[in-house]
């Protein structure tokens, strides 16, 4: 089974998350830059299985 991936699309004012779980799962969601904003977009990520940073080479 594939792992859950990340991507992360960083504004000034916002950050656009969207996770592709193994099971091929998309969830997409938009989040403030807050701190409050911030510990929910990582408790998002922790509850999908997103786990360790991986760079992919551009």
């Amino acid at each position: 089974m594939m792992e859950s991936y990340c991507g992360l699309d960083v504004h000034k004012d916002s950050v656009f998350m969207c996770i592709l779980k193994g099971n091929g799962e998309k969830v997409e969601e938009k989040f403030g830059t807050l701190t409050p904003d911030l510990e929910r977009l990582r408790d998002t990520l922790v509850d999908h299985g997103v786990g360790q940073e991986k760079h992919l080479p551009l």
